[in-house]
């Protein structure tokens, strides 16, 4: 294993800084450690010989950090993960798995108020601490379920949001999370039940993006067009007991990257085709054989329509 130099630590020029092996070993940082002009850091599979405290050392050093990555592993010699950084802005979490397999337990404290996109693709760790982020406009979250609650509660002021969660059996007590957003990203795989729940919750919605996109958050090497092998949209469609606010008044666009047609799909996009007053357009993406079965599906789609709709139905074969 690579040893970091102490005197990276003593350097007083770079503006931007990246710890990007996997192999760099940090066994100690000077006391004195001062990174004054360092706005970009990036720890991805780093050792921090000493644990937790080298951690606090070195990001308390950085006055005006702006942007963090920080992707974990089980040799990184870390329980708590404390990112305590008043300026920072752009915060990046993910943890890659072991070759070997091996789940491992971690945990994060995150203290950074100012904090305007974050990013968490952690199926192993989970949020000790964390503060509100009353500036934050965008978040891509792919955790555990039973930390969501904790996580969501975080992100009022979200305009952007991506989602992968578990079921959504056990709902949050507070939706507050979904009230400001405007564009929405959600997985299919597993989160699919969160479709009703996410309708009803987001009266200022305007893009909605349904995908069947890879959700095993770190198994990379699955294709995405790979649908055969990964979990569908297998859930009954739960009819809202009333029309959502945002299929009446503000959403404009719906993405369905996976759609298969199958009768719980169709219940939910004929649903959001009749019941949307401002919809204009459907793009559903699908793996097909023929043309044939294409039209098919359009035909199918459209006859369900309300006469009165302008929405622009698109298929996209895959």
């Amino acid at each position: 294993m690579l040893l970091c130099p102490r005197s990276l630590f003593t350097c007083k020029g770079p503006v931007v800084l990246f710890l990007c092996l996997q192999q760099v070993s940090i066994c100690d940082i000077p006391s004195t450690v001062f990174l004054q002009t360092l706005k970009t850091l990036s720890l991805v599979c780093v050792k921090f010989v000493s644990g937790d405290g080298l951690v606090h050392r070195l990001l308390s050093a950085c006055p005006i950090l702006e942007t963090l990555t920080v992707c974990r592993w089980s040799e990184d010699g870390v329980t708590t993960f404390a990112i305590a950084i008043p300026s920072l802005q752009n915060l990046y979490i993910m943890q890659r798995p072991d070759s070997d397999g091996l789940e491992y337990d971690c945990e994060y404290v995150v203290n950074a108020p100012a904090l305007k996109t974050l990013k968490v693709l952690d199926k192993f760790g989970h949020f000790r601490s964390l503060v509100k982020m009353p500036k934050l406009v965008k978040a891509e979250i792919k955790i555990r379920q039973e930390d969501s609650e904790k996580l969501m509660g975080c992100l009022t002021s979200a305009k952007h949001l991506s989602l992968c969660l578990t079921s959504a059996a056990t709902t949050p007590k507070s939706f507050e999370f979904l009230c400001q957003v405007e564009y929405l990203e959600l997985c299919t795989n597993c989160s699919s039940d969160w479709l009703s729940l996410v309708l009803r919750h987001s009266p200022k919605l305007r893009v909605l993006r349904l995908s069947r996109k890879n959700c095993g958050m770190f198994r990379e090497c699955v294709p995405q067009w790979d649908f055969e092998a990964q979990r569908g949209f297998e859930v009954q469609w739960e009819k809202p007991c009333c029309v959502p606010e945002c299929l009446v008044s503000s959403l404009e666009s719906v993405e369905w990257v996976g759609y298969r047609g199958t009768e719980a799909e169709k219940e939910a996009a004929i649903y959001i085709l009749d019941k949307s007053k401002h919809l204009k357009k459907m793009t559903l993406y699908r793996k097909i054989t023929n043309l044939r079965e294409k039209y098919r599906t359009l035909i199918d789609l459209k006859s369900r329509m309300s006469c009165g709709s302008t929405c622009r139905l698109e298929f996209v074969p895959l």
